[in-house]
C-alpha cells in the first residue's frame, strides 16, 4: 500500500494550505466524489455516525486551541491500496 502525508509546501501552498480553513480540502473531496459518481463520506472516531462536509469543516476548524496562525491545523493523507489488497477488503476498486 502506498501512503503519503501531504507537505503543502511541496504541493501547492495556494492550492492546499492546511494553516487556514478545511473548507477548500473538503469542497475537493466532495467534488471529486460526485466526478466519481458517489458521495463523499467523512468519518470520525470509531463508531460514531457519518459527518457531512460542513460538519467536518466546523470540528476542524474549532479545534485550534493553543495553535498559532500559521501552524497547520489538519493533515492530509493519501492511501493508495493496491489490488489484492482491494480484492482482501471487500473493494474491486471500480466503485
Amino acid at each position: 500500500m502506498y501512503a503519503k502525508v501531504i507537505n503543502p509546501k511541496t504541493n501547492g501552498q495556494k492550492v492546499y494550505n492546511n494553516a487556514g480553513s478545511s473548507q477548500r480540502c473538503a469542497n475537493y473531496l466532495v467534488k471529486e466524489a460526485k466526478e466519481a459518481g458517489g458521495e463523499a463520506t467523512f468519518f470520525g472516531a470509531p463508531g460514531t455516525e457519518a459527518k457531512t462536509a460542513a460538519e467536518v469543516v466546523a470540528l476542524l476548524d474549532g479545534n485550534v486551541k493553543g495553535l498559532g496562525k500559521d501552524d497547520p491545523k489538519f493533515h492530509s493523507l493519501v492511501l493508495s491500496p493496491s489490488s489484492d489488497e482491494l480484492l482482501l477488503i471487500g473493494n474491486n476498486g471500480c466503485c
